[in-house]
């Protein structure tokens, strides 16, 4: 899939289940590594994020706290928000987040398979125009499988 922009993807990623492999509230907070270092290369490359979560109040300082230790927090542009370029636009600041691509595990193909979700990601024009931010994707592919092994 690939979209008509050049410019850098958004991508809202969801929390619990999602960059974690838990989903109970007050329950330990263990995240996937892959999904960490998923997010992490993406950022590196200008990709940006949205942290896109039902987590409000308590539970959602309790994500952010937890996403600062793994310095992660610095990833994510906008959280439970459109980004300030998207609340410019003529519509407004919609209640609907505007993203490229929504990675959550309540969508019907979430697997946990971050190397496709890189793929996807990687497939985009922005990747493949003249102002892309590196050579081949296929680097970037090969260094997400360094951070992994």
């Amino acid at each position: 899939m690939s979209r008509y922009s050049d410019s850098e993807p958004t991508i809202a990623m969801d929390f619990d289940n999602t960059i974690t492999t838990s989903f109970e509230l007050g329950s330990k907070i263990v995240f996937d590594n892959k999904a960490v270092m998923f997010v992490r290369l993406l950022h590196k490359y200008n990709v940006k994020f949205i942290l896109w979560t039902c987590r409000e109040d308590k539970w959602l300082e309790e994500a952010l706290t937890e996403l600062k230790k793994l310095d992660l927090l610095k990833c994510f542009i906008a959280i439970n928000d459109n980004t300030e370029e998207q609340k410019n636009w003529k519509l407004g600041n919609s209640r609907k987040i505007y993203a490229d691509y929504l990675i959550d595990d309540l969508s019907i193909d979430f697997t946990r398979d971050w190397l496709k979700y890189l793929r996807v990601i990687l497939s985009d024009n922005y990747f493949k125009g003249d102002n892309r931010p590196v050579e081949s994707p296929s680097l970037i592919e090969e260094e997400y499988l360094r951070l992994i092994a």
